[in-house]
């Protein structure tokens, strides 16, 4: 009698679960609904990690397609797993998935309701959002990088003029850098300044081209932003004009439409015999570069190129031919001088403000550009505003408007990174303040995380050395301690840029968004 009760339960267990099969595979449709639009999310927020638009709605509908896309990675991988418990044939599989079905017809149940409810909020989002904003969202960027001063990914490091008695610590790179042009080779040479955003490159470049020694050797001069958002044509054109416009002279007809072979032949031709100096201000690829000096006629009368960069490969992209000055921070008594001159307009700190001062500029770690903001934020302010903004200073980077445009400096070099290497460099943020990270257990962990794509013929260590090796090479992680070999052995991030990942992190959900990026790669 047993046996026949324990026979009919084992059938009626057996008719539920091929009734709970077929209600996951009758939902396998909304499945591949689900996943298809989680790819477009996926291209969506990827776009969007690249935005220079600091759009509120931008950022509400970013959250909105974070969150329900984090859900739906959920739902996919569960739908996964409970198909692999239907796979296979035999009585012994058969069995097997009987006995799984007793612990599991509750939570399959409920997960044929969640694809559901699912599938609603992925479409209510398709549709309220007409597909995440995605087309006009492109339209509005393109348009935005076309119009002149209005797209901040323009935005340079003498954003914040700092006046001629306010300098600090230039005179004698500026030297240096005057004997590099006019003591070098007869051939064209490039010099190259080097150093991460804010660290006073362009301010630095401006002294030297605006020297008097500078202007007089050299017979032609030229400015050029290049910037993120730079079309050739257009920098060959600025380049003409100026220089035709310095000895008085108009432009050639026909240079609004003629094409960058065109351009480039007239800019040779002007500088053929001439000794000149051309700046190349906030260059972020070699294709710009190399696209511009094409047209530099490289004679023997000492022509120089100077190029401003956060990128090193670029500082270095002519080994044989180029100089490199690499920006160094301001030493502790340069950063207090400068600090004083803004936040308390060249008089000395009072002492009830000396400890709240040194305190931010441990933060500011001799970033001349972070101190000239800071200074300025902090004048004529209060003690209780002071320690107000040395406690929350990642709050003021997002709130203030003066700090917001220092932020967007600092975050022009995290656009620019590839998608790949973007989840690495906020994962520094996890990282305690000040802290000495060792390259080997960040590649590790890296690696667990899934931010590490798989190449042929590397290893996935050797990938995230290449990628480490890229954010130090872009000035976005510093190098702490190296090995006998010269290999590589700490690292660490400034505190000012781990205080913009912080506010990035935050903006992005980051942290329980972690697995989104690749746990499906």
């Amino acid at each position: 009698m047993t046996r026949i009760h324990d026979i009919c339960l084992v059938e009626k267990l057996a008719m539920f679960v091929e009734q709970e099969v077929n209600l996951l595979k009758g939902v396998r449709g909304e499945i591949e609904l689900i996943r298809d639009e989680f790819e477009r999310m996926k291209a969506f927020l990827k776009h969007a990690e690249s935005s220079k638009d600091d759009d509120p709605e931008l950022k509400v509908w970013v959250k909105q397609v974070r969150d329900v896309a984090y859900d739906v990675e959920d739902i996919l991988d569960e739908f996964t797993l409970n198909l692999a418990r239907d796979h296979g044939d035999g009585v012994m599989r058969y069995l097997h998935k009987i006995k799984l079905s007793i612990n599991n017809l509750k939570e399959r149940h409920h997960l044929s309701s969640k694809i559901t409810d699912i599938r609603t909020k992925v479409l209510n989002i398709s549709e309220g959002h007409r597909r995440y904003h995605f087309k006009s969202y492109c339209t509005e960027q393109s348009t935005s990088a076309s119009i002149g001063g209005t797209s901040w990914h323009n935005l340079r490091e003498d954003t914040f003029p700092v006046e001629e008695d306010e300098l600090v610590g230039i005179d004698q790179p500026r030297e240096e850098l005057i004997k590099w042009l006019v003591d070098g080779e007869p051939g064209l040479e490039v010099v190259s300044i080097l150093g991460m955003g804010g660290s006073g490159k362009t301010t630095l470049a401006e002294r030297v081209y605006d020297n008097h020694q500078v202007k007089a050797y050299f017979q032609s001069h030229a400015w050029i932003s290049v910037s993120q958002s730079y079309k050739i044509q257009n920098i060959l054109r600025d380049m003409i004009e100026q220089l035709h416009g310095e000895i008085e002279q108009r432009a050639p007809q026909g240079i609004e439409s003629a094409n960058s072979v065109r351009l480039k032949q007239i800019l040779k031709d002007f500088l053929r015999h001439k000794r000149y100096i051309i700046v190349l201000d906030d260059v972020w690829n070699l294709e710009a570069l190399e696209g511009i000096k094409s047209a530099m006629p490289n004679g023997s009368c000492n022509s120089r190129i100077i190029i401003t960069t956060r990128m090193a490969d670029i500082a270095t992209f002519s080994s044989n031919q180029s100089k490199v000055y690499s920006r160094k921070p301001l030493s502790p008594e340069e950063s207090w001088s400068l600090f004083c001159k803004k936040a308390f307009h060249g008089k000395l700190c009072p002492p009830h403000l000396k400890n709240l001062s040194q305190q931010i500029l441990k933060k500011c770690e001799g970033l001349p550009l972070a101190i000239v903001a800071i200074g300025g934020l902090l004048f004529a302010k209060d003690v209780q505003e002071w320690e107000m903004i040395s406690h929350s200073l990642a709050i003021e980077l997002e709130s203030n408007d003066r700090m917001q445009i220092f932020r967007k400096i600092l975050s022009l070099s995290y656009i620019d990174l590839h998608h790949n290497l973007k989840s690495c460099f906020l994962y520094l943020g996890l990282f305690p303040e000040d802290h000495v990270i060792e390259c080997m257990t960040l590649i590790r962990l890296w690696i667990a995380e899934g931010f590490i794509e798989e190449r042929e013929h590397m290893t996935r260590e050797e990938v995230a050395q290449r990628y480490l090796n890229e954010l130090i090479n872009r000035n976005l992680v510093q190098i702490a301690e190296t090995n006998l070999e010269g290999g590589l052995q700490t690292c660490r991030v400034h505190d000012l840029m781990r205080e913009s990942i912080l506010s990035k992190l935050k903006d992005e959900n980051f942290v329980s968004f972690f697995h989104l990026h690749l746990r499906r790669k």
